[in-house]
């Protein structure tokens, strides 16, 4: 039984997005070998392809902690991100 639901096409982008990657830093992160991955990466956005869920999970593992911590961020407040800077020393 498989785990991993096969990603819609918001999904992706919406992942890719608050991981901080471009389409491009994307494709090359999960296809390292393939000749053009960035034309697949777009078909992947745009609905035109089925992201197959092994390069999913495989995205989502190596994306795993930038899209955390990032959707974290994005949920605190002005205010909490200030004490935040103050305890990193920033």
């Amino acid at each position: 039984m498989n785990m991993i639901d096969t990603p819609t096409p918001s999904q992706i982008a919406e992942r890719r997005a608050f991981s901080g990657l471009t389409k491009s830093a994307s494709a090359r992160l999960v296809f390292p070998h393939y000749k053009n991955p960035c034309v697949a990466w777009r078909r992947y956005e745009n609905g035109k392809k089925t992201m197959s869920d092994q390069a999913w999970e495989l995205f989502c593992r190596k994306t795993e902690n930038i899209y955390s911590l990032n959707r974290e961020f994005q949920s605190l407040t002005a205010s909490q991100v200030a004490v935040r800077r103050i305890d990193c020393g920033l």
